[in-house]
């Protein structure tokens, strides 16, 4: 893999990962149609889950005290119940109508936030089932494309409100998912050693991207945060169903 294509693809990953940083998701399901245009899916996969893990501990480590227990069990324990479905389906599925059902799913969800919730009351307090659902689909999808974040922040949205504890939270969920998946890659022999040294050479740039989003994230008010939110998973949609 020669210097521009490696260069490319650390571009891409400090600009995803001041996303990641400043909101607690985004960064994997931006990078990952970009990376893989550059470096091919294969290599781009298991890079990006062992850069994330890392990105993720980063952010763990400097805001741990904020993780919201109860929502980090919950996310937990149902996408791990999914991943092992998604593992499975991305040997043996298209991968393409898998990606581009997600997007479309993805983009209605941001368009509902942006233009439809916030005009209406939350009578409902309680969480309903179907964001469970939510999440062990976002496990299944996580399992195949280390991207499942889309279908995790539905659930997150409604059982986290304090934005730190938002983004830390689901910071812990992608430490602990994508190290699963890394360990998994490693012995599975899916982490080349392309994409090992790409992991190496992305980290300096994530790191940068966490430390400038840890600035970022106490002059957000809650509003813009969560405007920011819905945005971000908008532009996700838009570039899986365009690539």
């Amino acid at each position: 893999m020669d210097t521009i294509h490696t260069l490319g693809f650390c571009g891409v990953m400090l600009l995803a990962y001041l996303i990641e940083a400043t909101l607690g998701f985004g960064g994997t399901v931006t990078a990952l149609p970009l990376c893989s245009m550059i470096v091919g899916i294969h290599i781009a996969i298991p890079a990006i889950t062992a850069i994330v893990c890392a990105a993720a501990l980063m952010i763990l480590v400097h805001d741990r005290a904020y993780v919201e227990k109860r929502a980090y069990t919950v996310m937990f324990l149902l996408m791990v119940l999914g991943m092992p479905i998604g593992m499975a389906a991305y040997s043996c599925l298209p991968e393409r109508p898998l990606k581009l059902a997600l997007g479309i799913f993805t983009i209605l969800v941001a368009l509902k936030g942006l233009f439809w919730h916030d005009r209406r009351k939350k009578t409902e307090k309680r969480i309903g089932f179907r964001y469970y659902v939510c999440l062990f689909l976002g496990g299944v999808i996580h399992g195949a494309f280390s991207c499942g974040g889309v279908l995790a922040v539905i659930y997150a949205n409604r059982a986290i409100t304090d934005k730190r504890s938002y983004r830390v939270t689901l910071s812990a969920i992608w430490f602990s998912l994508n190290l699963l998946l890394t360990l998994k890659n490693i012995v599975t022999g899916s982490m080349t050693l392309p994409a090992a040294r790409l992991s190496v050479c992305g980290l300096p740039f994530v790191a940068a991207a966490v430390m400038a989003g840890n600035r970022m994230i106490s002059r957000l008010n809650t509003k813009t945060f969560g405007t920011a939110v819905y945005v971000m998973l908008l532009v996700s949609g838009c570039l899986q169903v365009l690539r």
